[in-house]
């Protein structure tokens, strides 16, 4: 656990491009590019749907920290409200169903195709009560020419990573050989080039029974990959009867593909998000997308934060303070003593040292007070592996100040006064 600290945001970068999916009359986006967390944007009706903030910085830059901030006094997001990132050096990150619009399938038309030696046993009951699942048979005992596949070959980009899901389950007899999500990848679009296959889970042995089970790959392609053909279910014997379900195929970015985060829960103290990296990551193009839950109205945001991030090799030693100030009046009148108040909106206050410090270190924290000084905004945690409790955005009460403790090892005093 050391001490994070980041002094640049890349997102106010003149090349930065900022975009969102819903927005509140009033309330633009450009409000999370400054420094006042009360200054916000807002969305329109939030609810169980995703909400979508892209990020484009221009060109590859290094990253160490993505953070976000809304006020803590006003309308946080419900427990219920999950946050994913992604981040691409490539192509900004978009995980759109690659397979078919619509999760209903009949085998032989439109996106899918089935083989000679398959049999199309009709629709049946899929996962969610309706009747979109199909149930498939096999006429070769070896399973030869048995398969479900596309039907048109997809244009896929090379080294990036894809993920491929469906439900699947078993009826009548149970595979006993067979695969799901077999891919083929292909060196020239449209199935052409060299061929290179690529063997998925096992029917037997992967957990497919009765029971209607999610099934995911993922796959990251060759580096001359231009096509692919998927075979979602493929080589099983006569007998053998198979349903399935949900077919997807995404684009999944290469540098962040985080898992869904708790974004109510991290909120709920001090209105902060953030996700930091140590080594640092090469990136241009970021996704956060937020997925409230059914009492969540709206989502807003003061503050979006991107960039890089010094993350001390050693923790802040003993001694660190956790405060507030108040910047109300507050005074007595002469004689009577009635007090007159003027209340103000308190402000954290944080205080922490680090008392060894590498010389690199040294030399970017000396970088940041020349930088921010005690008037530009910096995120700063105590405990760079829990920010959103430990830190916060602000500006120095003092620009740090270092002293040199040992031949390899500096000291730096850290006070913050928090941003609202």
């Amino acid at each position: 656990m050391g001490i994070l600290l980041s002094w640049s945001n890349l997102a106010e970068g003149s090349a930065a491009n900022l975009a969102v999916s819903s927005e509140a009359a009033g309330l633009g986006l450009r409000a999370v590019l400054t420094p006042q967390i009360s200054d916000i944007w807002r969305s329109t009706a939030w609810g169980a749907t995703a909400i979508n903030l892209d990020v484009d910085l221009g060109c590859a830059q290094s990253i160490g920290l993505v953070a976000i901030a809304a006020p803590r006094d006003g309308l946080l997001p419900s427990t219920a409200a999950q946050l994913w990132l992604g981040a691409s050096a490539m192509a900004p990150p978009n995980t759109a169903n690659l397979q078919a619009s619509s999760t209903s399938i009949v085998p032989g038309g439109g996106s899918f195709g089935i083989g000679a030696n398959t049999t199309d046993l009709g629709a049946v009951a899929d996962p969610t009560g309706g009747s979109g699942a199909r149930r498939l048979g096999s006429t070769a005992a070896g399973g030869g020419n048995v398969y479900l596949g596309r039907t048109a070959a997809l244009n896929v980009a090379g080294s990036t990573p894809y993920e491929f899901s469906l439900f699947a389950r078993s009826n009548a007899s149970a595979p006993s050989r067979g695969t799901l999500m077999t891919v083929d990848e292909f060196s020239g679009a449209n199935w052409t080039g060299t061929l290179t296959r690529s063997a998925g889970s096992a029917l037997v042995g992967s957990g497919i029974d009765a029971t209607w089970r999610s099934f995911t790959r993922r796959l990251t392609t060759r580096a001359d990959t231009q096509s692919l053909q998927v075979y979602w279910a493929e080589g099983w014997q006569t007998g053998a009867e198979i349903e399935v379900y949900g077919f997807s195929i995404s684009r999944r970015p290469e540098i962040i593909d985080s898992a869904s985060q708790a974004l109510g829960t991290s909120m709920a103290s001090f209105g902060l998000w953030a996700w930091v990296s140590s080594p640092a990551v090469t990136a241009r193009y970021l996704r956060l997308s937020f997925t409230g839950g059914g009492t969540d109205a709206y989502l807003q945001l003061g503050r979006l934060w991107v960039g890089p991030a010094l993350i001390t090799t050693r923790q802040a030693s003993y001694g660190y303070s956790l405060g507030a100030s108040d910047p109300g009046s507050n005074a007595r009148a002469p004689l009577t003593g009635v007090r007159d108040v003027q209340r103000g909106r308190p402000y954290r206050t944080l205080a922490f040292t680090g008392d060894t410090l590498t010389t690199a270190e040294a030399a970017q924290v000396e970088q940041a007070a020349l930088a921010a000084g005690s008037t530009g905004q910096v995120f700063a945690a105590r405990v760079h592996t829990d920010p959103a409790r430990t830190g916060c955005f602000g500006v120095f009460s003092r620009a740090p100040t270092l002293t040199r403790v040992a031949n390899a090892l500096w000291r730096a005093d850290f006070s913050l006064e928090e941003d609202l």
